[in-house]
């Protein structure tokens, strides 16, 4: 039934346009007769094959493409056909007319010349009008602004004229003379107010001026306190750099002295000549003491002064008996000191000792290793036992005869008495010991023949004990 229904208004839509066409003359009647035979032929053949899509019917577009700027319309390909239902069903088609797009190469050689020869004269064209154009602009702007004064100076010139003339009028003169006065008053009211503008614009530019040399001062100003805050950045960066870099190579220099002093392998006045190194450093202050401290210099030169009793025929270890006494005396060497074994263990003070009974009556020698030994038995401390140790090792029979051979030099009296009442500091054992050895009587005995000897305080705890053994 839709087949049907469809055919009829097809067939009634075509009589329809043949009669309009043959009406306006579009369709002559002796052609009326060929155009039916042909579609009723078209028809027959159309329902004896599959129905076609309207792709495959060779419909027209509908929606032809086209291209901004360039003039030209393109017709799309067949799959962009739209159809609605009744078209589909009736069965017509819908025609667009479609401008066909130029075909650059249908030219010709003359055409492609034309272009490329005109191509730079439409280039020149172009600037040329935007040239102009650009100019013109301001041109005329300029005009107008020109135009917009000169009435406004024509306006200001006319009311001044008529003033002028009101005032004249009004006091009935008819002097010339004052007349020209008026007249030169008025011509010279606008000279007046351009050098005002001058001045103005002149005050103007110099206010401008100064607040642009301020504004360039201050951004100088900036700029190099920036760049000195930079400068003094870098310079503690690097110099932070520098420490960390000369601390590393000191430590690794110590560790190397060290070793060497302390090594069996090395010759021994080479070993000598490391500690000499190590007491110039030693002697230099600042962390050096407690690096050669951690480092082992304190063991490597009780080694040292070992060896040297063991075989005499070795040059005398001077710099190792100096390096000892650098270090204990040192503030910044003695807390780690006073963790090492060979002086809580009393091995330092027993080969200091050693080395003192040695050379008897040697004030060089004694100076320096009656104060080392002073300072090994403050650094092991009371509790530690070294104090006996060094009673039963006969240190006090030694303090005795050198007080005998070198009485009259204060430096050895001041060390022997710093050693016995060391010993007896904070220990009641050594106390009972060197009160049995007379201990007491010695250290009246430096006092009363060197009244200039003192130990500022340091011995104050033992006052009952040095009055008890009188």
């Amino acid at each position: 039934d839709t087949e049907r229904l469809a055919r009829a208004l097809a067939t009634k839509r075509r009589l329809l346009e043949d009669e309009a066409m043959r009406v306006t003359g579009a369709l002559p009647e002796r052609g009326v007769a060929d155009l039916r035979e042909r579609r009723r032929l078209r028809e027959i053949a159309e329902r004896s094959v599959e129905p076609a899509s309207p792709k495959a019917k060779g419909a027209e577009p509908i929606r032809p493409k086209k291209y901004p700027g360039t003039g030209r319309v393109q017709p799309p390909d067949d799959g962009d056909v739209v159809e609605n239902r009744t078209e589909r069903l009736l069965g017509t088609k819908r025609y667009v007319k479609v401008r066909p797009a130029r075909d650059g190469a249908k030219r010709g050689v003359f055409g492609f010349v034309f272009a490329v020869v005109a191509q730079p004269f439409r280039l020149v064209g172009w600037l040329v009008a935007s040239i102009l154009g650009f100019v013109l602009i301001r041109v005329l702007l300029v005009l107008v602004l020109l135009g917009g004064f000169g009435l406004g100076a024509y306006h200001v010139v006319n009311v001044a004229i008529q003033q002028m003339e009101s005032e004249l009028r009004r006091e009935g003169g008819d002097d010339d003379a004052g007349a020209e006065d008026v007249l030169d008053e008025i011509l010279s009211k606008p000279v007046r107010l351009a050098k005002t503008a001058i001045v103005v614009v002149r005050e103007w530019s110099e206010k401008r001026a100064s607040v642009r040399a301020a504004a360039a001062a201050a951004a100088a100003k900036e700029r190099e306190r920036v760049a000195n805050a930079r400068r003094e950045a870098f310079a503690s960066v690097v110099g932070a750099a520098a420490d960390a870099d000369a601390y590393a190579v000191r430590r690794r220099a110590i560790r190397a002295m060290v070793t060497m002093s302390g090594s069996p392998d090395l010759e021994w006045r080479h070993g000598l000549r490391c500690f000499n190194g190590l007491v110039r450093l030693a002697n230099g202050g600042s962390n050096r003491p407690y690096l050669i401290a951690e480092m082992g210099g304190l063991e490597a030169a009780t080694k040292a002064l070992s060896r040297w009793m063991a075989d005499k025929s070795l040059d005398q270890p001077h710099s190792a008996l100096q390096l000892i006494r650098a270090l204990v005396h040192a503030p910044a060497a003695q807390r780690t000191l006073a963790n090492l074994d060979v002086v809580r263990d009393g091995t330092s003070a027993t080969v200091m000792l050693e080395l003192l009974l040695t050379a008897p009556g040697v004030v060089p020698l004694q100076r320096s290793g009656l104060a080392s030994l002073w300072a090994l038995i403050h650094l092991a401390g009371p509790r530690s036992g070294v104090a006996e140790k060094l009673l039963d090792a006969g240190v006090f029979e030694h303090l005795e005869d050198e007080w005998e051979d070198s009485h009259a030099d204060e430096v050895v009296a001041h060390g022997i008495g710093g050693c016995v009442m060391q010993l007896a500091k904070g220990d009641a054992r050594a106390q009972a010991r060197l009160t049995e050895l007379g201990a007491q009587a010695l250290v009246s005995k430096i006092f009363d023949e060197h009244p200039g000897v003192t130990y500022r305080g340091r011995f104050s705890d033992l006052r009952a004990w040095l009055r008890a053994g009188k």
